[in-house]
């Protein structure tokens, strides 16, 4: 019993010196954060600028309708000017009617085009933007990673979790005694972060359920609407 009491009195004893040394080693960790928090907050904002300017697409829709209707003026163009041919007689009134239809359609058409090339040039230059920021993040990330190697933190910490978020949190486990080393710290942290992601992903199937369930309890009444609108169809038509 005497020498199991004075294995575990070293044992706590460790765990404490292990703890204390961690904490000295995280003090300095975080003492870095100043210096890498400018370069992490850019990346992350430019990085959600980035990827909303890599969505952007060449919109069409608002030509389209303009393609149509100047389709359809040319069109009705094209039948006077046959119908001008084939009649004779005066067709000076006709021949101004048919031009300023003519011009009309094939102005909305040239519209058309000329929108789809300036949503073209939009995405053309979105894209260049985000590359130009994706250039910039290469650079903070390499500012971040000066940092870390010039301090020598690949001794004892590694760089997956050296943004501020990560080293805050790896420290508090350590003062609020979940952990008694570095390593254990982490792993608190990483478990941490999968309970917090279960936790989403669980509120966004429960919102999805909920809205089946209202989907699925307003559809009778939407049957019931529109049975009556056909029993009203048949009563007025039938």
């Amino acid at each position: 019993m005497p020498a199991q009491a004075a294995g575990n009195g070293s044992n706590l004893y460790q765990q404490r010196q292990n703890r204390v040394e961690s904490l000295k080693l995280m003090d300095y960790v975080t003492s870095l954060i100043p210096r890498i928090n400018p370069d992490w907050q850019f990346i992350l904002q430019a990085d959600a600028h980035a990827s909303r300017l890599k969505r952007a697409r060449v919109r069409v829709g608002g030509s389209i309708p303009l393609f149509i209707v100047g389709g359809f003026v040319l069109m009705i163009a094209l039948i006077l000017l046959s119908l001008v041919i084939d009649g004779g007689g005066d067709v000076g009134p006709a021949i101004v009617v048919m031009l300023f239809l003519f011009l009309l359609g094939a102005g909305m058409i040239v519209l058309g085009i000329v929108l789809i090339k300036s949503s073209a040039k939009r995405r053309t230059q979105a894209l260049a933007k985000a590359k130009e920021l994706e250039g910039q993040m290469e650079e903070s990330m390499q500012r971040i990673a000066n940092v870390y190697y010039d301090c020598k933190l690949e001794e004892y910490y590694p760089f997956n979790y050296f943004y501020p978020e990560a080293i805050t949190a790896i420290r508090e486990n350590l003062v609020d005694f979940r952990a008694d080393s570095i390593k254990e710290a982490i792993n608190v942290y990483e478990q941490t972060q999968f309970n917090q992601q279960m936790l989403q992903n669980h509120a966004q199937m429960a919102q999805m359920m909920e809205y089946t369930a209202r989907q699925a309890a307003a559809a009778p009444d939407i049957l019931d609407k529109t049975e009556a609108q056909l029993s009203a169809a048949n009563f007025f038509f039938g």
